[in-house]
């Protein structure tokens, strides 16, 4: 695949561990300069740097603000027939065989392989709209996390417990996408290439409203063939399922459940390490 980022060097100085990138598609909502700021605000100080990422170029709005100065902006080339999210497109959706979620299914590949290049970070932390840091010295617990795991080239959070009647039960133990990547390794570089992509796109076939990240259950490896089975599970111990990423993202909630999902201990089911909660990925109104 190819791909391009356009854009500012960070603010700063000196090679950070972590550069939380914020990734956004345009039909989302323009919140994107207060949700970046949120998580520079997190970062600075710190060896980390924030960057914020589109598919496409926008018009005007968040970069005119004073405050975008702070932060490192990048576009990513999207194709515009594939710049869609619709994740609850019927038939009637066009076709495209990254799926209906074309936008953040292709958004995804394109920006690890541009981030890999373009930033000396050795990981990126992917934050969306709807994430929140919890708890105090975010920055060192990201840091302490990816020292843990020094072959690990997924760090990220599954489902909450709370969220499966929601969900289908093969899809309880994936990855969510906004966690932390390893973009610097070639050998996770070509996993992309040689089984990750394909994977997506073999089950958008019969799924067209599979997201990238559904790829890393267990569960949906079965439907793949032997090539690719034996390759997800020679893998499977490269992607951490951390506790500190506290997942309700299928949910629409209000601020009293989100606190009784971070103080539930089923958080830790499906997870690799009992972390505090330094994330929440939840929708809602949650301050």
């Amino acid at each position: 695949m190819t791909s391009t980022l356009h854009g500012s060097s960070p603010v700063g100085s000196g090679t950070s561990t972590v550069r939380p990138v914020l990734t956004w598609v345009p039909s989302a909502d323009h919140g994107a300069l207060d949700v970046a700021m949120r998580w520079h605000e997190v970062v600075t100080g710190s060896t980390l740097r924030a960057s914020c990422v589109w598919t496409t170029r926008p018009l005007g709005g968040p970069l005119d603000h004073p405050a975008a100065d702070e932060l490192c902006w990048h576009v990513v080339d999207l194709p515009e027939r594939l710049d869609r999210h619709l994740p609850n497109a019927d038939g009637r959706a066009p076709w495209s065989p990254w799926g209906s979620k074309s936008g953040p299914n292709h958004q995804f590949f394109t920006m690890l392989d541009a981030l890999g290049s373009e930033h000396p970070e050795e990981w990126v932390l992917f934050i969306e709209p709807d994430t929140h840091p919890v708890g105090d010295e975010v920055a060192r617990r990201i840091g302490r996390l990816v020292g843990a795991h020094p072959d690990a080239w997924m760090i990220g959070g599954v489902p909450h417990p709370e969220t499966r009647p929601s969900l289908s039960p093969d899809l309880w133990h994936h990855v969510n996408g906004a966690a932390l990547y390893r973009v610097a390794d070639p050998e996770f570089a070509r996993f992309r290439d040689r089984v990750w992509i394909p994977t997506l796109l073999l089950r958008l076939r019969s799924e067209p409203r599979f997201a990238f990240d559904c790829a890393t259950d267990p569960a949906q490896w079965e439907f793949l063939p032997s090539s690719l089975q034996n390759s997800w599970g020679a893998a499977a111990s490269r992607f951490v399922r951390t506790a500190g990423i506290v997942n309700l993202s299928s949910m629409t909630i209000g601020l009293d459940r989100v606190t009784a999902a971070l103080d539930d201990p089923r958080r830790f089911e499906g997870c690799d390490d009992r972390a505090d909660p330094w994330m929440l990925h939840a929708k809602g109104e949650l301050s």
